[in-house]
Formats: C-alpha cells, sequence, structure tokens
C-alpha cells in the first residue's frame, strides 16, 4: 500500500499507511532517552538515582512496546463513509463519524505530530499519533471533510435546519 493516498477520493476507502522511517526515528529517540537516564543515574542522590532508573526502564518499556508493534505490523489509519478505523497492529477499532469531530493537528513531538479529536457524546480529546508519509494539516482536512460528508448527526442537524 503506497504512503500517499488518493487525498480527492470521497467515496469507498483511503488507507494512510505509516513510514517506517517515522517509526524508525521514535524508537531510536526512545532508547536514547533510556541511554540518557541510564547515565544520570550514577549520582550519590539515592532518589535521583532510583527516578533516573525508573525513567530508562520505562523508556525502554515503550521502545519495546512500540518495535512489537513494528514486527505485528505497522498502524494504519482508514477512512471508510462509515467511519474512520485506527489498527495499531494490536486492536483495531471502527469510530464513527457521528461520534466524533474537530479534527486539528497536536503538539509536535520532535518530527512527529498527532491528531487530535472530540468525542461527540463526551466532550472528552483524543489523539492519534501521526506517523504516516504525509503532514498531519493534510490527513485532519480530510478527516475533517469525510466527518462532514458521512456524519449521520450532521445530515439530521441540517434537516432540521432547512425545515424552520
Amino acid at each position: 500500500m503506497p504512503n500517499q493516498p488518493d487525498l480527492s477520493a470521497m467515496s469507498g476507502k483511503v488507507i494512510y499507511s505509516p513510514s517506517g522511517r517515522k517509526v524508525a526515528l521514535l524508537v531510536a529517540f526512545l532508547f536514547m532517552l533510556s541511554w540518557i537516564c541510564f547515565q544520570k543515574s550514577n549520582t550519590y542522590d539515592e532518589t535521583a538515582h532510583r527516578l533516573a532508573l525508573c525513567g530508562a526502564g520505562l523508556f525502554v518499556l515503550f521502545a519495546v512496546a512500540f518495535l512489537i508493534q513494528f514486527f505485528r505490523g505497522l498502524p494504519t489509519l482508514t477512512l471508510t463513509e462509515s467511519g474512520f478505523i485506527w489498527n495499531t497492529g494490536m486492536s483495531k477499532d471502527l469510530r464513527p463519524w457521528s461520534s466524533y469531530c474537530n479534527f486539528a493537528v497536536g503538539h509536535p513531538i520532535g518530527l512527529l505530530e498527532s491528531i487530535r479529536f472530540i468525542r461527540k457524546d463526551t466532550g472528552a480529546d483524543g489523539a492519534i499519533l501521526n506517523v504516516s508519509a504525509l503532514p498531519a494539516h493534510a490527513i485532519c482536512e480530510e478527516l475533517n471533510a469525510w466527518q462532514e460528508r458521512y456524519s449521520k448527526d450532521d445530515a439530521r442537524d441540517h434537516a432540521n435546519d432547512t425545515s424552520r
């Protein structure tokens, strides 16, 4: 599957495949942080020593989790008329368009950006880490366009507005 989908397609499916380079950079960054924490653990302060070792351990665990996910299958984001599917390799959930809105670019983590959204029923914020080769703003524009087109709530709201 290519990294760059047809952004003009508004029916069927669009699949955003990940960039292996971005995933490799993230894993390398986590291992580098764990190495820095481990180097800082050689201190005479017992509390700082324990915190540095815990930090190193956590970064290694995150890196190992990303590696396991990498070998099980890189995460994909699929847009369908029913909703969007975030397949992490460990779980695969269909999230209906009528339940989510306001897709926007989140705060960058180095070279990686996140895609923020709001869950309509609870108002809770959510985010997806963009590991695709496409910039997050292009994916957000496409998510908002698909959400506007296929959300059943929006269709009912428009029908109520025209009947008044």
